[in-house]
């Protein structure tokens, strides 16, 4: 059978409506969708706010009350800041850089991560490359610059929060297995002074592949092969100078090139054995940290890339149009950018269940993505919304292009469990320099873009002048 997707879509609300805060400041009118988002949330984080501005918190404070969050502290000072996370131990801090005192809010929150293992997203209306290097060296856990509105609030809190869950799990899971590694005994080498190997514990020998042949008696450079994980250079253990200097060397991070063939993750410390008051020779102690590095490269993935579709969520979308505006700046090339939005969908979720919905969102996915070229980053943003960002292009007349094959891909009749479906779409076009020198900017100018198109009927596109 074919189901026709009702060709009249329901009207969204436009930034600058109901919730949105084109200022970074709370909208008077929230609606419904902050509603919506606070009866999902089954337990209410507690959030603290460090901003000097009282105007601002009092409107921070009430957004994130309807979001259905908790606003346990609001302080304006550095120094006020680490009591208060000491006191009331938030789940998240909402950090404005610039405070009054001598303790900006970089500082303080480097405190905060160090001392109470707080997460920490800074609120900022500036974000200059220099201010960018002190945020990174700080390792954030989202930054949220003015103005944006509720979902961008409500999106940054809660991929923070997950992140340092998720954080959290992966250093319990560390502990338990560092716990259990060390009750059957890490892998073991010793070596004398001359760095020839005299003991290597079972686990040594299984980890380094030396479980035929004996290692004892072999120089330690010949069992333990060690590589730079990125170049494969060989790295040679420092054993001659901690035995020398008689103390221990930094834990580090390499591979091991085994002798049996394999290469894995490792991570170790060589430490200087003494007696009778000199250095003998050195021990090492290594463990392999496979586990973990799949680990921190699924929390590299599930930060950046949305679980339904697979592509690229908000939070890389933002970055691949912030690099590809630098790009656009440096080599004078045009940035187009294509807001994607489904007409109607909820109906289809109403109708047929958020099975056929999902499935069809990932099948939209599907098209969208073979409409372009692989260089350009098609990226999901929320619901059934989507974004194409089209690089290095030199007329706009490519973007309209685009934005025909991505319409007459979608359109064309879906398959589903033997049931056929009629999706239309809306698309809203903006480009760089033109409607916008920011990602913010051209993401609004495409927004507007795809309503004015929307309004046009379905199927249709508009670039941000036609609007």
């Amino acid at each position: 059978m074919e189901n026709h997707i009702a060709s009249t879509p329901a009207r969204r609300p436009r930034r600058g409506e109901r919730g949105a805060a084109p200022d970074g400041r709370a909208g008077s009118g929230r609606g419904g969708a902050a509603e919506g988002m606070a009866l999902m949330k089954k337990d209410k984080s507690r959030i603290m706010i460090v901003d000097d501005d009282r105007a601002f918190v009092d409107s921070l404070t009430e957004l994130l009350t309807a979001l259905g969050y908790v606003v346990c502290a609001a302080v304006s000072t550095g120094d006020e800041a680490m009591a208060a996370a000491g006191a009331h131990r938030p789940d998240i801090v909402l950090m404005d850089i610039r405070l009054r005192g001598p303790v900006d809010g970089i500082e303080t929150a480097e405190q905060i991560r160090t001392v109470h293992d707080i997460p920490v997203v800074y609120v900022t209306a500036h974000a200059d490359d220099d201010l960018l290097d002190r945020i990174k060296e700080t390792e954030p856990f989202g930054l949220l610059v003015k103005p944006y509105d509720e979902k961008e609030l409500h999106f940054t809190v809660e991929m923070a929060l997950y992140k340092h869950a998720m954080e959290r799990r992966l250093r319990e899971s560390e502990q338990r297995l560092h716990t259990t590694l060390h009750s059957i005994g890490d892998a073991v080498i010793a070596t004398d002074a001359d760095g020839i190997v005299t003991f290597a514990n079972p686990v040594a020998r299984h980890l380094t592949g030396w479980i035929d042949d004996d290692p004892c008696g072999r120089p330690v450079s010949e069992v333990l092969d060690i590589a730079d994980e990125d170049t494969g250079r060989t790295i040679e253990l420092p054993v001659a100078r901690i035995v020398e200097e008689g103390r221990a060397d930094p834990l580090r991070r390499h591979s091991l090139r085994t002798n049996d063939g394999r290469t894995i993750p490792i991570e170790y410390i060589v430490t200087a054995i003494t007696g009778g008051g000199r250095p003998t020779g050195s021990v090492v102690v290594f463990r392999d940290i496979t586990e973990r590095r799949l680990a921190e490269e699924h929390l590299q993935y599930v930060a950046h890339f949305d679980s339904l579709t697979g592509l690229p969520n908000r939070m890389l979308f933002f970055d691949r149009l912030s690099h590809g505006i630098v790009q656009a700046r440096r080599y004078n090339h045009l940035l187009a950018l294509l807001y994607i939005d489904l007409d109607a969908f909820k109906r289809i979720n109403d109708t047929y269940g958020h099975g056929i919905g999902d499935k069809l969102l990932k099948e939209v996915a599907r098209r969208i993505s073979e409409s372009v070229r692989k260089a350009d980053t098609v990226a999901r943003l929320g619901g059934d919304e989507f974004a194409v960002i089209l690089t290095e292009i030199t007329e706009p007349r490519f973007a309209a292009v685009a934005a025909r094959k991505i319409i007459d891909s979608i359109s064309s009749p879906i398959t589903i469990d033997e049931s056929g479906y009629t999706v239309t779409t809306s698309i809203g076009i903006s480009l760089y320099p033109v409607n916008g020198g920011n990602p913010e900017a051209l993401l609004k100018s495409a927004d507007e873009a795809m309503y004015a198109a929307k309004r046009e009927g379905p199927n249709n596109f508009l670039f941000k002048g036609d609007a």
